[in-house]
């Protein structure tokens, strides 16, 4: 996605902000450039002139948190001076009650072949 930047023909110098943050269960990310609003919602990498002014906020969603793995960060919302390719990393992460679901949804199958493995050699025996 390009964002409302538009490119420097004095300088033409244009640099690319990218967010990765894992899972988008947790939430999405708006954006905005030298201070515009409303925020606009982040679909892909920001485009942007040297020196323009880029923040980016985590929407974390009910019962998430989440957290930017940058010391520029303050809180959900991390703000930068663009003068070079950027590339951010942060992590939502699920409630605790979540978590356990998520393992015991994933551990499911093992039980179930376990659970089938006991009943035949059970019938085994009283063959």
């Amino acid at each position: 996605m390009t964002s409302a930047a538009q490119y420097d023909p004095d300088t033409g110098t244009m640099f690319t902000v990218t967010v990765n943050a894992g899972s988008e269960e947790g939430g999405k990310f708006e954006y905005r450039l030298d201070g515009a609003k409303p925020y606009k919602l982040l679909t892909g990498p920001i485009s942007a002139v040297y020196g323009s002014l880029v923040e980016i906020r985590a929407v974390v969603n009910d019962g998430y948190s989440f957290e930017w793995d940058d010391e520029r960060a303050t809180g959900n919302i991390i703000a930068l001076t663009v003068t070079s390719d950027e590339d951010l990393t942060g992590k939502f992460s699920p409630p605790a009650g979540k978590v356990s679901n998520l393992i015991w949804t994933l551990m499911m199958p093992i039980y179930a072949f376990f659970l089938l493995l006991i009943l035949q050699r059970n019938r085994r025996r009283e063959a």
